[in-house]
């Protein structure tokens, strides 16, 4: 994306080496040959996180991570063509393209999507468990917003029945989750039930992937958290570490 931005050539150049070898530890995440990478914590049980949502003990294969793979090897996959790389290139989109076949499987077919619920769950276990079945945003998010998800029937379904979920709770942004986790999902010392305060709402990559998915379904939403987020920078500077999730104000005196 920096690229993208950029068109710096020779930077990009620079890249190549470090993001090749980042990738290619990731790969050798997927033992069982599905096309998913898997997490060092193998278990809920183990209570360790594996992503961004450290109080979450996402575990084994974990949505969230394999969908920024996903995007990731994509857009690396055009960098090498332009450097003249192809069979690089050409790797890269080969193990995207099983990545997405995987991931795109209902859960009880080794995949991600629930049908019942019409969303992605957040991170299965090596014995076939599924855990994080409460609408987690940035899973869900990041599997519209970079291509993983292209299918236009899921994404009505779920971005319907998320804006519907949005309303009932008048959230000035969208949030980590909708419906709360289950207690063995969880550290539960200070955010429990459901998560009591956000992080989400401040940390703007999350509402750019959520713009970037709402913008071909419907721009008027897209645009109307544009505004509140906007409308909550005039009122804060959105310089609060937590928000509650109640009242959706500022919470402690740990401003960012």
């Amino acid at each position: 994306e920096q690229f993208h931005n950029t068109g710096d050539l020779a930077w990009v150049r620079g890249q190549k080496e470090a993001c090749e070898k980042a990738l290619e530890y990731m790969l050798k995440r997927d033992s069982d040959g599905d096309g998913l990478m898997e997490m060092i914590n193998q278990s809920h049980k183990d209570e360790q996180g594996s992503d961004w949502i450290d109080i979450v003990w996402a575990a084994y294969e974990n949505a969230l991570v394999n969908a920024e793979m996903y995007g990731a090897m994509v857009l690396w996959a055009e960098v090498e063509t332009i450097l003249g790389d192809q069979e690089k290139a050409d790797r890269y989109l080969k193990a995207a393209k099983k990545l997405k076949t995987s991931f795109n499987k209902d859960i009880n077919d080794g995949g991600f999507w629930n049908p019942g619920k019409n969303w992605y769950i957040y991170w299965r276990e090596k014995d076939n468990t599924t855990y994080g079945n409460n609408l987690v945003i940035p899973v869900n998010f990041t599997a519209i917003g970079y291509g993983l998800c292209d299918d236009k029937t899921r994404q009505e379904k779920l971005l319907a029945t998320l804006e519907t979920a949005m309303q009932k709770e008048d959230l000035f942004s969208w949030p980590l989750c909708i419906y709360p986790y289950e207690k063995k999902e969880v550290w539960v010392a200070n955010n429990y039930p459901s998560p009591k305060y956000e992080n989400g709402d401040i940390f703007l990559a999350w509402v750019e992937l959520g713009t970037r998915c709402y913008a071909n379904y419907d721009p008027g939403i897209a645009v109307k958290y544009i505004n509140r987020i906007i409308e909550q920078y005039k009122k804060d500077g959105l310089a609060h570490q937590r928000y509650s999730r109640v009242a959706q104000s500022g919470l402690g005196n740990d401003i960012l």
